[in-house]
């Protein structure tokens, strides 16, 4: 006879910006057997162009990180919201954005992060060297207001 058995995950289970995906089963005979298998998974935390990382390693230092999060704000429910946060202030629930070298790149809110799991995030600046945006594509969102700045999220 085998139950489920829920699973929490914490961030020490990434492995390279992904979420493993687990299958776990419970025996209740002669005992307790529970097997994990860690496998990686299909869509990448976040995915950030060269000109995004280039960005953002620009606007970061060593005592400040770009942090991501969701608001709550807008005529469709959502808007992204990225700051500069202190290091050492970081949560320890949140979740750093790692490069190929392994070094943080940026850090998703903890609360964020299955609202902008598979985003691809884009850096744009206009050729009047004036105006310049990060450009979010995220395969999450249900809808998004006319002006393109607030969004809201695919039950699933």
């Amino acid at each position: 006879m085998y139950n489920r058995l829920r699973l929490f995950v914490s961030k020490n289970f990434f492995y390279n910006n992904t979420l493993p995906q687990f299958e776990c089963n419970v025996k209740y005979s002669y005992g307790i057997y529970c097997f994990a298998t860690i496998t990686r998974a299909k869509k990448s935390l976040l995915n950030l162009t060269d000109r995004a990382l280039y960005e953002i390693r620009r606007i970061s230092s060593e005592d400040q990180i770009v942090k991501l999060s969701i608001r709550v704000k807008g005529c469709n429910g959502y808007i992204y919201d990225m700051t500069l946060v202190d290091r050492s202030k970081v949560d320890p629930m949140d979740e750093f954005h790692l490069d190929d070298r392994g070094n943080e790149v940026l850090v998703v809110d903890s609360k964020a992060v299955m609202y902008v799991l598979g985003t691809k995030i884009d850096f744009e600046e206009y050729d009047d060297g004036i105006a310049s945006q990060f450009i979010f594509t995220n395969p999450n969102i249900g809808s998004f207001c006319g002006c393109g700045m607030s969004f809201n999220i695919t039950k699933h």
